[in-house]
Protein backbone atom coordinates (compact mmCIF):
# COMPACT_ATOMS: atom_id res chain seq x y z
CA UNK A 1 0.00 0.00 0.00
CA UNK A 2 1.39 3.75 -0.36
CA UNK A 3 1.24 5.86 2.23
CA UNK A 4 -0.60 8.82 0.92
CA UNK A 5 1.99 11.51 2.98
CA UNK A 6 5.02 10.49 1.07
CA UNK A 7 3.87 9.78 -2.58
CA UNK A 8 1.20 10.83 -5.01
CA UNK A 9 -0.61 8.83 -7.94
CA UNK A 10 -0.40 11.27 -11.06
CA UNK A 11 -2.30 10.24 -14.12
CA UNK A 12 -1.18 11.66 -17.17
CA UNK A 13 -4.02 9.77 -18.82
CA UNK A 14 -5.96 7.16 -18.35
CA UNK A 15 -3.25 4.25 -19.14
CA UNK A 16 -0.57 6.21 -17.80
CA UNK A 17 0.08 6.20 -14.02
CA UNK A 18 2.88 7.25 -12.70
CA UNK A 19 3.81 7.42 -8.72
CA UNK A 20 5.77 10.23 -7.76
CA UNK A 21 7.14 11.58 -4.72
CA UNK A 22 5.39 14.43 -3.12
CA UNK A 23 8.33 17.80 -2.83
CA UNK A 24 7.26 20.55 -1.14
CA UNK A 25 8.74 24.04 -3.00
CA UNK A 26 11.63 25.34 -1.59
CA UNK A 27 10.87 27.43 1.53
CA UNK A 28 11.79 31.37 0.95
CA UNK A 29 14.29 32.37 2.64
CA UNK A 30 13.66 34.75 5.94
CA UNK A 31 15.28 37.47 4.86
CA UNK A 32 13.58 37.09 1.63
CA UNK A 33 10.36 37.19 2.97
CA UNK A 34 10.90 39.80 5.30
CA UNK A 35 11.99 42.45 1.95
CA UNK A 36 8.97 41.69 0.24
CA UNK A 37 6.62 42.26 3.02
CA UNK A 38 8.83 46.06 3.35
CA UNK A 39 10.16 45.59 7.33
CA UNK A 40 13.83 44.83 7.41
CA UNK A 41 14.81 43.02 10.18
CA UNK A 42 15.31 45.32 13.81
CA UNK A 43 18.78 45.59 14.68
CA UNK A 44 19.77 43.95 17.73
CA UNK A 45 21.17 46.05 20.28
CA UNK A 46 24.13 44.40 22.62
CA UNK A 47 25.74 45.70 26.09
CA UNK A 48 28.46 46.45 24.11
CA UNK A 49 26.98 49.35 21.92
CA UNK A 50 25.54 50.32 25.03
CA UNK A 51 28.63 51.02 26.27
CA UNK A 52 30.38 52.29 24.00
CA UNK A 53 27.85 55.22 23.18
CA UNK A 54 28.01 56.06 26.45
CA UNK A 55 31.85 56.29 27.06
CA UNK A 56 31.36 58.27 23.71
CA UNK A 57 29.41 60.41 24.88
CA UNK A 58 30.89 61.27 28.31
CA UNK A 59 34.35 60.98 26.71
CA UNK A 60 35.06 58.05 29.00
CA UNK A 61 37.10 54.89 27.72
CA UNK A 62 35.41 51.39 27.32
CA UNK A 63 37.60 49.85 30.20
CA UNK A 64 35.89 52.97 32.85
CA UNK A 65 32.45 50.80 32.47
CA UNK A 66 34.14 47.83 34.45
CA UNK A 67 36.02 49.18 36.10
CA UNK A 68 35.89 49.57 40.27
CA UNK A 69 36.33 53.57 40.47
CA UNK A 70 33.32 55.19 42.37
CA UNK A 71 33.69 58.59 41.20
CA UNK A 72 30.68 60.46 40.45
CA UNK A 73 32.39 61.25 36.68
CA UNK A 74 32.06 57.46 36.04
CA UNK A 75 29.75 56.18 38.62
CA UNK A 76 27.13 58.13 36.88
CA UNK A 77 27.59 57.24 33.07
CA UNK A 78 28.13 53.71 33.74
CA UNK A 79 24.29 53.64 35.99
CA UNK A 80 23.03 54.98 32.77
CA UNK A 81 24.46 52.36 30.58
CA UNK A 82 23.34 49.74 33.69
CA UNK A 83 20.01 50.80 33.28
CA UNK A 84 19.33 51.26 29.56
CA UNK A 85 21.27 47.95 28.93
CA UNK A 86 18.12 46.62 30.71
CA UNK A 87 15.52 48.93 28.75
CA UNK A 88 17.24 48.11 25.26
CA UNK A 89 18.58 44.67 25.20
CA UNK A 90 17.06 40.88 26.42
CA UNK A 91 20.31 40.69 29.14
CA UNK A 92 18.88 39.67 32.82
CA UNK A 93 19.93 41.86 35.69
CA UNK A 94 22.93 39.25 37.07
CA UNK A 95 24.57 38.65 33.09
CA UNK A 96 24.10 42.81 33.08
CA UNK A 97 26.36 42.86 36.39
CA UNK A 98 28.63 40.56 34.89
CA UNK A 99 29.01 42.76 31.56
CA UNK A 100 29.79 45.77 33.97
CA UNK A 101 32.57 44.52 36.04
CA UNK A 102 31.09 42.01 37.63
CA UNK A 103 28.57 43.53 39.65
CA UNK A 104 25.82 42.05 41.52
CA UNK A 105 21.99 42.42 39.88
CA UNK A 106 21.01 44.79 43.00
CA UNK A 107 23.92 46.98 41.88
CA UNK A 108 22.29 46.89 38.59
CA UNK A 109 18.73 47.83 40.11
CA UNK A 110 19.66 50.23 41.98
CA UNK A 111 21.52 52.09 39.08
CA UNK A 112 18.30 51.57 37.23
CA UNK A 113 15.78 53.01 40.17
CA UNK A 114 18.71 56.36 40.21
CA UNK A 115 18.67 56.62 36.95
CA UNK A 116 14.84 56.87 36.51
CA UNK A 117 14.84 59.29 39.64
CA UNK A 118 17.44 61.79 38.16
CA UNK A 119 15.93 61.37 35.18
CA UNK A 120 12.46 62.53 36.32
CA UNK A 121 14.36 65.57 38.13
CA UNK A 122 17.06 66.81 35.93
CA UNK A 123 16.29 67.52 32.01
CA UNK A 124 20.28 67.19 31.46
CA UNK A 125 20.35 62.99 32.72
CA UNK A 126 16.96 62.79 30.41
CA UNK A 127 18.43 64.17 27.53
CA UNK A 128 21.49 62.08 28.01
CA UNK A 129 20.24 59.05 28.46
CA UNK A 130 18.01 59.78 25.23
CA UNK A 131 20.88 60.72 23.15
CA UNK A 132 22.83 57.51 24.42
CA UNK A 133 19.66 55.25 23.53
CA UNK A 134 20.01 56.61 20.10
CA UNK A 135 23.14 55.94 19.69
CA UNK A 136 23.36 52.73 20.36
CA UNK A 137 20.54 52.11 18.43
CA UNK A 138 22.43 53.67 15.80
CA UNK A 139 25.72 51.65 16.25
CA UNK A 140 23.36 48.16 15.92
CA UNK A 141 22.15 49.83 12.46
CA UNK A 142 25.33 50.23 11.15
CA UNK A 143 26.64 46.73 12.49
CA UNK A 144 23.65 44.77 11.20
CA UNK A 145 23.89 47.14 7.36
CA UNK A 146 26.16 44.36 6.24
CA UNK A 147 23.89 41.63 7.41
CA UNK A 148 23.68 38.55 4.53
CA UNK A 149 21.60 35.37 4.32
CA UNK A 150 24.00 33.62 2.41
Amino acid sequence: MIARTAYTLKATRAADVRVEPIVPPPAPRVRDFILIQGTPPAPRITVADVQAATCAHFGLEPGDMTTDCRSKRIARPRQIAMALARQLTPRALTEIGRLFGGRDHTTVLHAISAVERRAREDDDIRAARDAIAAAAKKIAADRCRGFTND
